[in-house]
């Protein structure tokens, strides 16, 4: 009996030991996503040319397009632009067709070649005569321009802190406005910037040496996206 007593008064005890313990309270969680962006002026110029050649003959006009390519190589290389700032893109060789009429059918009456190069120019006042030249020995075609930074990192990592700051800042803001302030960081998530876009549509005469060519500015940007836990103010 005396033991029966003694179960009923431990269970009655862990009984009221569990109605006073306080209720879990759920995590408040925080989304917030920052901007940093870092302005700076390019040193580098990325061009795509391109040198296609028309002939009868798929052999003819390979061979034509290839003693181009060699030509706009060798102008690249005397104007200081080294071999490891040239870098083929692309290589077709396609048919001419005739357009039917009258219910013929197509046949082919020629082909065109034609060869791509990605080219860095790190000499921005050598950007002019490069294209001067490289016209003059070949090149037939321009696929747009863009700026660029030799080394980005130090610009990025700037961009990385500021975006950073910025989702605090916001965090911060949220808090205080719900009266709680901010705790531990749970998750930081790096976004991407947008591509920069090129400078389509010029034809390779319009970029002569004769013609001034402005760089401006480069935005670098980054996006960060923070999960803060809020806590409750003091």
């Amino acid at each position: 009996m005396r033991l029966n007593v003694l179960s009923v008064a431990a269970a009655l005890v862990v009984a009221m030991a569990a109605a006073f313990v306080a209720p879990v309270r759920a995590e408040t969680l925080l989304q917030v996503t920052g901007e940093g962006r870092m302005t700076a002026a390019p040193d580098m110029a990325v061009i795509s040319l391109r040198v296609s050649r028309e002939g009868a003959t798929a052999a003819g006009v390979t061979a034509e397009m290839a003693a181009a390519s060699r030509a706009v190589l060798a102008a690249l290389e005397a104007q200081g632009v080294a071999e490891r700032d040239v870098q083929t893109s692309a290589l077709q060789l396609n048919p001419r067709w005739t357009r039917p009429a009258d219910g013929q059918a197509p046949r082919i009456v020629g082909y065109e070649a034609a060869t791509g190069f990605e080219v860095r120019i790190r000499d921005l006042d050598r950007f002019g005569a490069v294209l001067d030249t490289v016209i003059s020995d070949g090149a037939n075609g321009f696929q747009g321009v863009r700026f660029a930074l030799t080394d980005p990192r130090p610009m990025q990592d700037g961009a990385r802190v500021a975006a950073f700051d910025d989702a605090m800042a916001k965090a911060r803001l949220y808090a205080e406005a719900s009266g709680m302030m901010v705790g531990d960081i749970r998750s930081i998530r790096e976004g991407t910037a947008g591509p920069r876009p090129m400078a389509e549509g010029l034809s390779m005469r319009a970029m002569a040496a004769d013609v001034p060519v402005a760089a401006g500015e480069l935005d670098v940007v980054m996006h960060v996206s923070l999960e803060v836990v809020l806590v409750p103010a003091p």
